[in-house]
């Protein structure tokens, strides 16, 4: 799997270095993403791949859910811009070389409905057993981790 954050924009990076409460919203199809059955899985399981490892690290985020989502500070939104599947000939056949799923994300102020930060990630891999749904939930990984760097980088003392 390879993965490419591209875009990064820090708008608010004090709002961003308080932490708070995390609401993070099911990505909606994009532009050029038809919305069906497999748009809204995919976009759940980004939505799990950020809330499984959102706590796996320390953090002055806490991931909000369900009665307790209207409590939240901050929320991540996006929208899932590329689905794609790459094929090429192998050996006179026609074979799956590659999928990729990109999305764009942004985390919301709730109170303020300001960016505090967005970024557009892509994943894509060669692996031929991976299914989309397994992407997702890397590009919620992948989504996850970024923000914590960034709070992390944030968090550290200025020289």
């Amino acid at each position: 799997e390879h993965a490419h954050r591209i875009g990064l924009l820090r708008e608010q990076p004090e709002r961003l270095r308080q932490g708070g409460k995390l609401g993070i919203v099911p990505f909606s199809a994009g532009e050029g993403i038809s919305a069906s059955d497999e748009a809204d899985r995919l976009a759940l399981m980004i939505v799990k791949g950020i809330a499984d490892t959102l706590p796996e690290f320390k953090s002055r985020l806490t991931v909000v859910f369900d009665e307790q989502a209207a409590e939240a500070d901050l929320a991540i939104r996006g929208h899932i811009i590329r689905q794609k599947r790459s094929r090429v000939l192998r050996h006179w056949l026609w074979r799956e070389n590659q999928k990729s799923l990109a999305v764009e994300c942004r985390m919301l102020d709730v109170k303020t409905q300001e960016p505090v930060l967005s970024f557009t990630l892509s994943l894509a891999s060669v692996d031929p057993d991976k299914k989309f749904e397994d992407l997702a939930y890397a590009v919620g990984q992948e989504i996850a981790r970024h923000v914590l760097d960034q709070v992390r980088e944030l968090s550290r003392p200025q020289r």
